[in-house]
């Protein structure tokens, strides 16, 4: 089990645009104009936020097939069981983003809401995508910008399902993939990153490791990026 995290089982929990732009190490302007995909974003309220202000964004999450109603249900059980976790592991927790957990917990609420009003709006224009990675059904360079958060490195998956998934993930942006965070559950770093970097180097890509204006747990102050070379 990690620190928040229960690794059977990937938490349907999402945050909103303006955490998640910290989270990335980006403003709301490095966008505007740009097509961008948020891959397993869950209840975020990135794609709802993000449309709003002009900045086309198509979120995906696996379970993107269920009908509002559910979703709320899904995502109001795991917000629970997320936060009580997270409450039994105070010294794990960084006060730089929020300066208490309520203050997180009624922020990514909001962001739920929010959430919820444009997945009922909106899915059905296509805006919200049911997909798994690592194959998503979009074609190459189908986006400027590729963001995922809070998923690849949180869960003790093995290595070669990483790989897959960056390089699809990849595969998809003409600009740029951002990844955080590159801690697992208990903000221990993923121990195969370097070996990670060096293979997607012989397939085409330049990654580097960012710090970013963010830390809800320890160690979650960095973001990778990969580019294509």
């Amino acid at each position: 089990m990690n620190a928040f995290l229960n690794n059977d089982h990937v938490s349907f929990f999402g945050r909103s645009f303006t955490e998640l732009l910290q989270c990335y190490g980006l403003q709301a302007d490095d966008l505007t104009g740009e097509s961008v995909l948020d891959c397993s974003a869950g209840p975020s309220s990135f794609a709802a936020e993000a449309n709003r202000i002009g900045i086309s964004v198509t979120a995906t999450d696996p379970m993107y097939y269920r009908r509002p109603e559910a979703l709320e249900n899904l995502a109001r059980t795991d917000f629970e069981h997320v936060f009580r976790q997270v409450r039994r592991k105070p010294d794990l927790i960084s006060n730089r983003t929020f300066e208490t957990v309520e203050a997180a917990e009624a922020d990514r609420c909001k962001a739920l809401r929010f959430f919820l009003e444009d997945y009922r709006e909106f899915f059905a224009f296509g805006r919200y995508v049911a997909a798994r990675l690592p194959s998503l059904p979009f074609s190459d360079d189908s986006f400027d910008r590729v963001l995922c958060a809070h998923f690849l490195f949180i869960y003790e998956m093995d290595f070669a399902f990483h790989l897959a998934s960056l390089v699809e993930l990849c595969r998809i942006a003409k600009i740029e993939t951002r990844i955080h965070p590159i801690v697992n559950g208990e903000g221990n770093p993923y121990p195969d990153l370097p070996r990670l970097m060096e293979a997607l180097a012989k397939v085409g890509y330049k990654s580097e490791i960012i710090q970013v204006d963010h830390e809800f747990f320890k160690g979650t102050d960095r973001t990778l990026v990969v580019r294509k070379e």
